[in-house]
């Protein structure tokens, strides 16, 4: 756990960094960057606990909570989306396009480090 979330931070330290470079270049650049990534950060942070805590006490039910989360969470992105989309005064296609980018690269870092743990826990 402490090695995801190290790394989880340093990738949104990248992300902040970069989205910090693009302010200070005036390059497709909003406010509302910052809470959007926090927001991926807190979310895929939360989703990696549960799941490391359902592998270490039942890791026959991983399989099917991991459905259900992803799920629950691809809801709650939807609405976290609406509502950003609601109260950001940011331009719309930049707000989605970001938004979709962030999403990605969380859910393939997430993924990679379920997949990384399963295999580790796999071998004990």
């Amino acid at each position: 756990m402490k090695e995801f979330l190290k790394k989880i931070l340093l990738l949104t330290a990248v992300v902040l960094a970069t989205v910090s470079v693009m302010a200070l270049c005036n390059l497709y650049f909003s406010p509302i960057y910052y809470p959007v990534t926090i927001y991926f950060l807190i979310s895929v942070v939360l989703m990696y606990y549960v799941f490391h805590n359902i592998m270490q006490k039942n890791p026959k039910r991983f399989s099917s909570m991991f459905l259900l989360i992803s799920f629950g969470k691809m809801f709650l992105d939807i609405v976290v989306l609406f509502l950003f989309v609601c109260y950001s005064h940011a331009d719309l296609k930049m707000l989605l396009a970001y938004f979709v980018v962030m999403y990605l690269i969380y859910t393939v870092f997430v993924v990679a480090s379920l997949v990384k743990m399963i295999k580790n826990s796999a071998k004990k």
